[in-house]
């Protein structure tokens, strides 16, 4: 968060004597932009660099692979009235792919207007020096970037892509327990990724989560200004094998974050235990926080299946501390069964999303995408033979109809193999109870 004196002040003097030319360049209202000071991964050095690189022209500047994409990405570079960028370099390779630079922009204003058409973005880069305080030796600056909110979205994912085009997209799952002295324990593993692309789930829900996921950290600089925590909470509730899962997979691979769990139902866990997952979660964020199964661990009935008590739960999704940088994701089968005293707090839980049994169209998707060689009527049959099915349900009829298509030497899963399996996994299985609101809230 900028400092309100003096950097705040020397960043709203840049601005108020642009603001018109930057309203006019970006599209949109002040009321309507994002700041990305220096620090935040969109002020990185990708876009200074890739943006000095653009202007300068200067072939002999060393930029590293990410950089130089960025610069031949940007085009429309324009400077405001009365701004200049004044600039001289003292560069040298470290490596193969690094690089130690120092840039002069002089000490004047620097407001440059640019576009990156592939992303859709169009961006204003500011930099202004300023004196720190009276009889300051050195002088300070500060470097923003400015974009309407969508555009900040729109650049966080053009940055990101370009971050992870050389690299294996991975996560760590940091677990929680406690050893036969009440010890916290913690053991991690490496995350299996999920793409958004790959998911069939009703596209409202993938639409609600990602666009809420990405606004909300579009927002960041917006919350910390305001003095509003920067957290969120989302209940994902449904019958088991619905995607719930799945969902938490693809938002810690397309956001780079960590997730932390803890063993609700372990017999040795204690609430330090939850307490320490909290804090570490927060310490080293922005990272997720997982609680599954909410409903069997925290019953209404007051039968609780975990030793952690309801009070340490109820401080730790409240306790701003713990809270401040860390998304909580909490699972349900029924949410109508979690103890009141979870649910009756706003704040808690700022989304609250239903991951129903799959509808006669989602089932048609899941066919296609699994079997697209079958007939519109096998399709219709197919789909017909698989009501009240989950997405696990429908994925282990598929399973087990490839094991019956391979075993009579088939190229092809036939709408028979589907038909037998279906009828077989349904003989096995109870009718699933029907549930609540998709989307909502809890009152």
């Amino acid at each position: 968060m900028f400092q309100w004196n003096p950097e705040r002040t020397a960043l709203d003097e840049t601005v108020s004597k642009h603001r018109e030319w930057m309203q006019d360049f970006l599209g949109v209202p002040e009321s309507s932009w994002t700041y990305h000071k220096k620090g935040d991964d969109v002020s990185s050095h990708l876009v200074p660099y890739g943006l000095f690189h653009n202007i300068s022209e200067r072939k002999e500047f060393y930029s590293n692979k990410q950089e130089l994409v960025v610069a031949r990405d940007i085009t429309g570079v324009t400077f405001a009235p009365k701004s200049k960028w004044v600039y001289h370099t003292d560069s040298k390779r470290v490596g193969k792919t690094t690089a130690s630079v120092n840039l002069g922009w002089g000490d004047l204003s620097s407001v440059v207007g640019f576009c990156i058409p592939k992303a859709g973005i169009k961006a204003v880069f500011l930099r202004k020096e300023y004196e720190p305080g009276p009889g300051a030796k050195d002088w300070s600056q500060f470097n923003c970037i400015v974009t309407s909110s969508e555009d900040s979205v729109k650049l966080r994912a053009y940055l990101k892509e370009i971050l992870n085009a050389d690299q294996e997209k991975g996560y760590t799952i940091y677990t929680y327990d406690a050893d036969s002295n009440g010890q916290t324990t913690c053991n991690s593993s490496s995350g299996i990724t999920q793409s958004w692309d790959n998911l069939v789930l009703d596209p409202s829900i993938i639409r609600l989560v990602q666009r809420d996921i990405d606004s909300f950290f579009a927002r960041k600089e917006w919350f910390l200004r305001n003095f509003i925590p920067f957290r969120r909470g989302y209940l994902l509730h449904g019958p088991p094998g619905n995607g719930k899962t799945s969902v938490v997979k693809a938002m810690l691979s397309a956001l780079g974050m960590n997730a932390y769990k803890i063993r609700l139902f372990s017999s040795k866990v204690t609430d330090e235990t939850l307490e320490a997952a909290f804090r570490n979660a927060q310490e080293s964020g922005p990272n997720m926080m997982i609680l599954e199964d909410l409903d069997r661990a925290f019953p209404k009935t007051g039968e609780r299946k975990s030793p952690i008590g309801l009070h340490t739960l109820l401080n730790c999704l409240d306790g701003l501390e713990s809270q401040e940088g860390v998304i909580t994701i909490a699972t349900a089968n029924e949410p109508t069964a979690l103890d009141k005293a979870i649910l009756k707090r706003p704040g808690r839980f700022d989304r609250v999303i239903l991951f129903d049994n799959p509808n006669k169209g989602l089932r048609q998707d899941f066919f296609i995408k699994k079997a697209p060689y079958l007939a519109n009527e096998d399709l219709s049959s197919a789909v017909d033979s698989t009501e009240g099915f989950s997405f696990a349900q429908l994925q282990e009829t598929y399973v087990m109809a490839g094991q019956y298509a391979y075993e009579r030497s088939s190229e092809e899963v036939t709408v028979f193999d589907l038909h037998s399996c279906a009828a077989e996994l349904r003989g096995a299985t109870n009718d699933i109870k029907p549930h609540s609101e998709k989307v909502g809230y809890f009152k």
